[in-house]
């Protein structure tokens, strides 16, 4: 099958309801779908345990799941799987005789193992070439051809049409641009907490400034939480969302709890604060570029989102740490009608579904 596919297509607009925004991990599937034309609500918006790859490449599997969560239409915004798709950050000087996507496929040839013509390419410019600045900055996503025509054609035996495929970091852009959730001088990094890795963000009013990954996320918590404790990771995990991340302050705040209790809390504290640290100074560096960037100009607030967002106590040690605002991101709380307790992190799906809405 020749690259686009036919039926990866733009329907016409008009419909009451906005897109579904579908986002595929290892583990779960997201979905989100906005409704009415200034978008007066959240009609829908679920997580769901991805058993195996039966609910995509089984088409009453995914037409169960999206049948469950109550969704309209047949248009649908999603991300490839994350587990196949790179995200990489390209440095350069473009040159006045070659193209920018020239320049920007030879660089993702040197990286990928085989021919740049067995993958899907995508991108988006992160800092244009300036007068004052000579080097442009674009992150593009590569995933091999191959996945992408599954994932693609999965969707489309399912009945689906398929309006565009995107990146997460796109999906998380238009989230903080079109919500509300930042003002327009604002300077935020948002920093989303996953299994494997942590994705950070910094975004400038509605100006995509910086992208990075992090090799830190929830399961190198997890695996420091269950070591130094001698549990298992589940016990790690029902520890973590009992006590929560709150360095010292999560003994203090139990100092008048059962012994057995307070010491947990500092073993807890002790075992993860230099994992912590580590993604502090993350932020840190975030912040350094961005103010070598923007003629000076510091953090405004700091936004967490993922399931490990919720810790308690981990938004305000990291905000003491850094003397910056800092808070969880509820995606769904800028939508009326939003879900008031949802069961995963919405973000990328919520900001999949927003593309092409009414503003």
């Amino acid at each position: 099958m020749s690259w686009p596919p036919r039926w990866l297509r733009r329907p016409a607009h008009g419909a009451e309801y906005g897109p579904i925004g579908l986002e595929v991990t290892p583990h779960e599937v997201r979905v989100a779908q906005v409704h009415g034309e200034q978008r007066k609500g959240l009609h829908v918006g679920g997580v769901f345990e991805r058993r195996s790859d039966a609910e995509l490449a089984d088409p009453s599997e995914l037409k169960g799941l999206l049948r469950e969560a109550g969704c309209r239409g047949r248009r649908v915004v999603t991300v490839l799987p994350e587990e196949r798709t790179r995200l990489l950050v390209l440095n350069f000087e473009p040159e006045e005789a070659t193209d920018e996507s020239e320049t920007v496929l030879n660089l993702i040839d040197e990286r990928v193992e085989e021919s740049i013509e067995n993958y899907v390419v995508d991108y988006l410019t992160l800092r244009a070439a300036t007068e004052n600045q000579a080097e442009r900055s674009v992150l593009a996503a590569v995933a091999p051809k191959r996945v992408a025509l599954r994932h693609l054609e999965n969707l489309h035996a399912s009945g689906l049409d398929v309006e565009a495929l995107e990146i997460p970091p796109l999906a998380l852009h238009r989230l903080l641009s079109e919500t509300g959730f930042l003002g327009e001088r604002e300077t935020v990094v948002a920093i989303r907490v996953l299994p494997t890795r942590s994705d950070l963000l910094v975004q400038s009013g509605r100006r995509l400034v910086l992208f990075r990954t992090i090799d830190l996320g929830e399961d190198a918590f997890l695996a420091a939480l269950s070591k130094g404790l001698e549990v298992d990771r589940r016990t790690a995990s029902e520890i973590l969302d009992r006590f929560g991340f709150g360095g010292a302050n999560a003994s203090q705040n139990l100092v008048q709890a059962p012994g057995s209790d307070a010491e947990v809390a500092r073993a807890v504290a002790e075992i993860l604060t230099p994992l912590g640290e580590a993604l502090v100074e993350d932020i840190q560096r975030a912040g350094v570029y961005v103010a070598s960037q923007c003629r000076g100009a510091g953090l405004d607030r700091v936004l967490l989102l993922g399931r490990p967002a919720s810790w308690p106590g981990l938004a305000a040690w990291v905000g003491e740490l850094l003397s910056v605002r800092t808070e969880v991101l509820e995606p769904t709380s800028a939508i009326p009608g939003g879900i008031a307790e949802p069961q995963g992190d919405l973000s990328v799906a919520l900001g999949l579904a927003l593309r092409g809405s009414a503003a």
